[in-house]
């Protein structure tokens, strides 16, 4: 049974999932999840501006040159997080929602990979980030999809995204599709 309204130590009150300050948090964690692969594989998270925010591009993650490779490596991202998820009856992908605006958008032709990279949260708000004398564990993971080549259901207002729960954001994922763009540029 999915709880209606959530508690967070630092609201005063319990609010419903969907509510804009759990959205704000996600975003946070989002940025937190991301950022902390980024610097595992010595590339940076680079926070957009609200402009570029307003035009759908959250950050781009990016690759600096180094002794053998001239060019940097970029792909920017579209983060979004939940805490409750919306399965297909297989269980095998997640069904996303976004806005047709964003979604036309994303599917336009670029030179720079766009990606959209859902955190998917446990629904217990208080396992989201847990503290202990050894750890901080942060809960969730991150799965991403190329919106452009996606099956989509399209709506009037908004698009159904089909998303498999196996294309997980991980540091061996990052590096090939960060590296993945040398095969592209030859």
């Amino acid at each position: 049974m999915v709880s209606e309204s959530v508690y967070c130590g630092c609201l005063e009150q319990p609010y419903n999932h969907n509510d804009w300050r759990y959205n704000q948090i996600k975003e946070e964690l989002c940025f937190t999840y991301l950022s902390t692969i980024c610097a595992f594989l010595g590339a940076t998270l680079e926070r957009k501006t609200r402009p570029m925010d307003n035009a759908g591009v959250d950050a781009t993650i990016e690759l600096p040159p180094n002794g053998t490779r001239k060019s940097p490596l970029r792909i920017d991202v579209q983060l979004k997080g939940t805490s409750v998820p919306r399965f297909d009856d297989l269980n095998k992908s997640i069904v996303f929602s976004l806005k047709k605006d964003l979604y036309n958008i994303m599917c336009s032709p670029r030179t720079t990979p766009w990606l959209l990279m859902i955190l998917v949260l446990p629904i217990e708000v208080e396992r989201w980030v847990v503290v202990t004398d050894e750890d901080l564990i942060s809960s969730g993971t991150m799965i991403w999809c190329d919106v452009s080549s996606s099956e989509a259901m399209v709506g009037d207002s908004e698009v159904k995204i089909r998303i498999p729960t196996t294309n997980k954001v991980t540091e061996q994922w990052l590096h090939h599709a960060l590296f993945s763009q040398l095969e592209m540029m030859q």
